[in-house]
């Protein structure tokens, strides 16, 4: 005769995440975010500036070798 009740909890929402811990998520959600962004422009930068620093290498080399070669003219 007696239907066997099931233990709810005294407090219903405290199985589900409180709005403090869903802002605290979607906070760190934003910063991983915003921190990928900022490393892919930082890296695409560095390739920027390792080409130019590769073309600056080629002209030093460049130079280096019209130079020498001036210096062999010269000197016949």
């Amino acid at each position: 005769m007696f239907v066997p009740l099931e233990s709810t909890p005294s407090n219903p929402s405290s199985s589900m995440a409180s709005t403090k811990e869903i802002t605290i998520v979607c906070i760190l959600f934003v910063v991983v975010i915003v921190f990928q962004v900022y490393v892919y422009l930082k890296l695409d930068d560095s390739e920027m500036t390792v080409e130019d620093v590769d073309k600056q290498r080629k002209e030093e080399e460049r130079k280096r070798r019209n130079d020498l070669l001036m210096k062999a003219l010269s000197a016949f």
